[in-house]
């Protein structure tokens, strides 16, 4: 039987039943015939929220009733949990009752998720994020205990928000969950449509098989190390990630430990960095050629040239979408400093969106050459150290390219953010980029922003007054092309 999800929406009970087959099936031999009456398992789930267990605070303090010390409220119905004017310090408490029902055995977790739309400033504690098994009609031996809480750091850019919190109960058979202990038995899992949970740190030391079916990895806290030779290829399929570190070792300059070919790769709560073992590594995170690319509270750092890139080439030209949410991503320690931590360079379009995130580099932080993008309450931050002659580089030596044609790839302005292109031969699309409530941050010669034409393909720059401002804008080329908006 095929694994089945259930989930619980926002805080409400639904189910879904198991795999609707089954029957009388007759079975003929020579003397006599047997009846074989067949019913399918059903995995069942119930959550409900608990009345009497909700408790506020206020900076630590417990508050009574259902007021916090400000004056704002929580209030309980059924199981929808509503929070009005939260201040920054109030946290409230509950506790959710898991009732299982199912005719089998099953593996079930808790997860928080937020469905608002919005980056989530909350703090979300208590989901039970490895799963767990239970025998058939076996309840949870404990509640689960849940908090929300607005941290006292939450700055005035979250004021007059709403947000909407999603807590879900999932639950397959207990087959669907396949432990993993090393890099055959995740292969095996994988290939099988199973969810792979990981029990201890597992290291791929050649081509992870991923692309024969849609696959989940719950790394469990543990460490997934892709060694020197070992290149995740995603062609049409989906793969989710979640819960634990990514790390790679390899020191090959043309090395990626993921390549999306048509594919989908979601990482949940996932920290991607190299090796602890003191060598630095030169391995691209990704190399986006088509599909769509999701990064939700992570991690995701390099020391290469990039960590989210483009090949601008025929073979790899397709819609690409990405989307990064309260993640990091940034090049550190790159020798030569010579680096962008995103790059969009695409003869397809590429819609690129970039909430509640710090992206971070030496040269450039986000390149546009093409495509679309939208950054709301984000940060982009060069420290312009490509320009340091501590370091071996000078404007002189280096290029600036204020002026005249760019190259390819990074081959551009350093500047924290770079939009549009002055090469008439390559990157043949429009570029835009939409930034509301950003940081900009620039040093060491670096700009801000820098916004090009070719003369052939529009460059447009919209922001509001938190993010840029008219003097931080450099444009170049074609001016009839650029727009830069500034409100």
């Amino acid at each position: 039987m095929n694994k089945k999800l259930l989930a619980t929406s926002l805080l409400s009970a639904c189910a879904f039943a198991g795999l609707a087959v089954g029957g009388t099936f007759a079975l003929f031999t020579s003397t006599a015939e047997a009846n074989i009456a067949i019913h399918t398992a059903t995995v069942k789930y119930e959550a409900t929220v608990l009345s009497d267990s909700l408790k506020l605070y206020s900076m630590g303090v417990a508050q009574s009733g259902t007021t916090f010390e400000n004056g704002g409220t929580a209030a309980l119905s059924g199981n929808d949990l509503t929070l009005n004017n939260v201040t920054p310090g109030d946290k409230a408490e509950f506790e959710i009752k898991i009732v299982n029902t199912s005719t089998v055995k099953t593996a079930y977790r808790v997860v928080i998720t937020n469905e608002s739309g919005e980056s989530n400033p909350f703090t979300l504690s208590g989901e039970a994020a490895s799963w767990s098994r239970l025998d058939a009609n076996t309840n949870p031996s404990a509640n689960v205990k849940i908090a929300v809480e607005l941290p006292a750091s939450v700055g005035d850019e979250y004021q007059g928000k709403s947000y909407a919190l999603k807590i879900t109960v999932e639950a397959v058979q207990a087959n669907g969950i396949a432990s993993v202990a090393d890099a055959d038995d995740l292969n095996s899992a994988l290939k099988e449509g199973k969810i792979a949970e990981l029990t201890d740190n597992v290291v791929l030391s050649s081509n992870a098989d991923l692309v024969e079916a849609a696959a989940q990895i719950d790394l469990g806290g543990h460490t997934l190390t892709v060694a020197d030779d070992a290149t995740t290829l995603l062609a049409g399929n989906k793969l989710t990630i979640s819960n634990g570190v990514i790390a790679t070792n390899s020191t090959k300059t043309e090395k990626h430990v993921f390549s999306l070919d048509g594919g989908e790769l979601d990482l949940n709560g996932v920290t991607l960095r190299k090796v602890d073992d003191g060598e630095k590594t030169s391995s691209v995170p990704f190399v986006v050629a088509q599909g769509v690319l999701n990064i939700t509270d992570s991690v995701i750092t390099t020391n290469h040239t990039y960590v989210i890139a483009q090949n601008n080439t025929d073979a790899y030209n397709a819609t690409t979408e990405i989307n990064i949410t309260n993640s990091k991503i940034a090049v550190e320690d790159n020798d030569e400093y010579d680096d962008a931590a995103i790059l969009i360079n695409s003869d397809e379009q590429v819609n690129l969106n970039i909430t509640d995130s710090v992206v971070s580099a030496n040269r450039q932080a986000l390149i546009m050459r093409t495509g679309t993008a939208v950054a709301k309450n984000s940060s982009f931050i060069v420290d312009g150290a490509f320009f340091n002659t501590t370091y071996g580089q000078s404007i002189a030596t280096a290029g600036n390219y204020l002026s005249g044609n760019w190259k390819s790839g990074n081959e551009v302005p350093a500047a924290a953010i770079v939009v549009g292109d002055t090469n008439a031969a390559n990157y043949n699309l429009p570029a835009s980029l939409e930034l509301e409530n950003c940081k900009i941050e620039a040093e060491n010669g670096a700009k801000k922003a820098v916004i090009a034409s070719d003369g052939t393909y529009a460059a447009t720059l919209k922001a509001d007054a938190a993010s840029l401002a008219e003097g931080d804008v450099t444009k170049i080329g074609d001016a009839t092309k650029i727009t830069v908006t500034i409100a």
